[in-house]
């Protein structure tokens, strides 16, 4: 079916799927760390889980149809980075881990971005 659909040239259509799933997962940023930041735990998680389905979904659809666009190889590092580096920096705003915590991970964070810097400027 999926090279059928190929070849007529309807999957062309559906290629900003995975783009827009990067959107919402961006869009789901704000309501994830407000809710931690809130102490709204449950909903937090609820929030956090549908990011992670947007991003298993988008990274599915991306691979298995080839729809890869320059886009989303933007947006979903810039939605998978604010989403993780937000939760940890809320996390040890309302000292819910300690400052070493934060500080090894978002080095971590740190170096991996300087790594994909360098890489994509060869």
């Amino acid at each position: 079916m999926n090279k059928y659909l190929y070849h007529m040239g309807i999957s062309r259509y559906f290629i900003f799927i995975p783009n827009l799933l990067s959107i919402v997962r961006i869009g789901l940023v704000y309501p994830i760390l407000n809710n931690i930041s809130l102490g709204n735990f449950q909903l937090g998680i609820i929030f956090f889980i549908i990011a992670a389905i947007t991003d298993a979904v988008d990274g599915f659809l991306a691979r298995k149809m080839n729809w890869k666009t320059n886009l989303g190889k933007i947006l979903d590092p810039v939605a998978d980075k604010l989403l993780l580096s937000g939760t940890i920096f809320i996390l040890w705003l309302n000292a819910y881990i300690p400052f070493l915590v934060f500080l090894v991970l978002f080095d971590s964070f740190f170096i991996i971005k300087m790594r994909l810097f360098f890489f994509y400027e060869k």
